[in-house]
């Protein structure tokens, strides 16, 4: 079944698909790519715990089928996480990023001082505003 196809079916109507629906065209799509595939799962932590459970047995299922499927996964500390990589040890890579320790500070900054400069302010509530904008937004 294509991508198109699909689309076609749950395009008109309200239900999207179902997780199996999902699963199952995931699964029958991988083998029209010759290489590998690379699936990116973004804020993982935002799942409700039971469709992360759901996820997690997925992706160990895929893996265990499939060794051409690469799954980047991005997620907050304590998301469950580490019930995967502790099942596939071996097969999985983990990188911390800390947010609000490096440049994206640096780019906030940047961008609220360029916007209050064009604000009818004075340096001083300027760098105020500034300093409490970085401040609440803590690395995000």
């Amino acid at each position: 079944m294509s991508i198109q196809t699909v689309y076609d079916k749950h395009a008109s109507k309200s239900p999207k698909p179902d997780f199996h629906t999902l699963k199952s065209f995931l699964s029958e799509s991988t083998a029209y790519f010759k290489s590998g595939v690379y699936i990116l799962l973004d804020a993982f932590d935002e799942c409700k715990e039971d469709g992360r459970r759901a996820l997690i047995d997925a992706i160990r299922s895929f893996i265990s089928r499939d060794n051409r499927l690469r799954f980047f996964i991005a997620t907050r500390p304590n998301s469950s996480i580490d019930f995967l990589t502790s099942s596939f040890a071996d097969q999985t890579r983990r990188t911390e990023i800390i947010a609000g320790k490096g440049a994206q500070t640096q780019d906030l900054e940047q961008f609220v001082n360029d916007r209050l400069s064009k604000e009818p302010l004075g340096d001083e509530e300027i760098n105020f505003i500034s300093q409490h904008i970085i401040e609440k937004a803590d690395g995000l």
